[in-house]
């Protein structure tokens, strides 16, 4: 029987109907048409694993099929998700996301087309403004006991944002792990997993114990999830992942695949100089990808990732909740340890 079940057909339902409403009641504003016309792909090219987290959490907990508050709520949170991914690819320069061309790509290239003095400050600022959009069409959303948790969580994955910026433009060897691993807790833990968990046991009516316990849970999950994307990031294929391979080296992302390599290579220097620089060549990144093979980072980084799920499982039995929500979440993270993109 399978326990976690994805709802992605659902949200994207809901998603395209609320964004065509949204369309026609701002039809008269200027860029509105074009925005919806190219924002609808994007927002429906996702996995809605969180979304679908939320409501599997809300289905099992409650014992119901899931509510009109819960498929809200799902689709508020991956609006969310999108509008971070926008802002995202403007702070990294990503070209490419799901497989698509960035927003702010695009209309970098349609003021390149138009001859704008400045496109690429067109592309960056119409995008900044779109996600501020999608941000504000999560609250229309949300259900009112869930604002202030949205409001709380979301916070925390700017602050995480903001801690990875720091961390990648501070170009130097001693970044520590706890570093990094306090900044994958804000940035993905926060909204990825502990918030999903946490909304749909608030709209079945949890106690706060059972709250406080998932929101433990969510940020073991959410380290997981944050070490996957970092390995896709690596070792992935890019028609999977949707992002070209190599990306967090040239942005200088510091993460324990940067943190082990640093940690046992010989020629820091060279690396700090590789790390960083939006210039190097595909031969550099596979040196890089070759060193870590040779120090067998995978391995380093999966010991942090065996120990993680043997942390996530023990809490999950903490739990004291019905049997049909422990087997939920253990497929949950049997499917974040296998991931492919």
């Amino acid at each position: 029987m399978q326990h976690f079940v994805s709802y992605k057909t659902e949200i994207n339902d809901f998603l395209i109907s609320f964004l065509k409403k949204k369309r026609r009641e701002l039809k008269n504003s200027h860029f509105s048409e074009d925005v919806f016309e190219r924002l609808t792909p994007l927002v429906t090219a996702g996995k809605m694993l969180r979304g679908s987290l939320l409501i599997n959490t809300y289905e099992k907990l409650s014992g119901q099929n899931y509510s009109s508050a819960a498929l809200q709520a799902a689709a508020a949170l991956e609006l969310a998700g999108t509008s971070f991914l926008i802002h995202d690819d403007i702070i990294d320069q990503d070209e490419l996301r799901r497989s698509q061309e960035t927003l702010h790509f695009q209309y970098r290239k349609l003021g390149e087309q138009k001859k704008y003095s400045n496109p690429q400050h067109f592309g960056e600022s119409l995008a900044i403004c779109i996600g501020d959009i999608v941000f504000f069409l999560v609250y229309e959303l949300l259900p009112a006991d869930l604002v202030k948790l949205f409001s709380q969580q979301l916070s925390l994955t700017a602050f995480g944002e903001m801690h990875d910026v720091e961390l990648a433009l501070m170009n130097r060897e001693k970044t520590t792990k706890d570093e990094i691993l306090q900044m994958y807790l804000d940035k993905t833990s926060s909204y990825t997993t502990s918030l999903p968990l946490m909304a749909g046991a608030i709209l079945s009516k949890q106690n706060k114990k059972t709250i406080v316990q998932l929101n433990e849970l969510g940020k073991t999950l959410g380290l997981i999830f944050q070490i996957k994307d970092d390995e896709l990031g690596l070792f992935g294929d890019k028609s999977k992942t949707g992002k070209p391979v190599g990306a967090d080296i040239r942005e200088g992302k510091k993460t324990l695949y940067y943190y082990y390599l640093l940690q046992n290579a010989e020629d820091k220097e060279k690396l700090m100089q590789i790390f960083g620089n939006n210039d190097i060549s595909e031969t550099k990144i596979d040196e890089v990808l070759d060193l870590m093979n040779s120090y067998q980072i995978r391995e380093l980084v999966n010991n942090n990732l065996k120990k993680l799920e043997l942390r996530a499982k023990e809490k999950i039995n903490q739990l004291q909740v019905v049997a049909e929500t422990a087997k939920m979440l253990k497929e949950f993270l049997n499917i974040n340890l296998m991931r492919v993109r």
